[in-house]
């Protein structure tokens, strides 16, 4: 069973974390912004699939 509100408090907790970048440095936010965009499709895939299997290594080490 999905623990609704675990869920929703991880998701607020990430759009902290998320939000941290362009409060504290909005310069360094929009350069990273502008090199994201330069990347290829395949270079965001692959930096999307190592965040992602990152997070899950995350998630196993705190579950156990």
């Amino acid at each position: 069973m999905i623990d609704w509100n675990l869920l929703f408090m991880a998701f607020g907790l990430m759009l902290v974390i998320e939000g941290v970048t362009p409060l504290t440095g909005p310069d360094r936010f929009r350069r990273m912004a502008a090199i994201i965009n330069g990347l290829t499709d395949g270079q965001l895939r692959a930096m999307g699939f190592t965040l992602m299997m990152g997070g899950l290594i995350v998630l196993t080490l705190a579950r156990s």
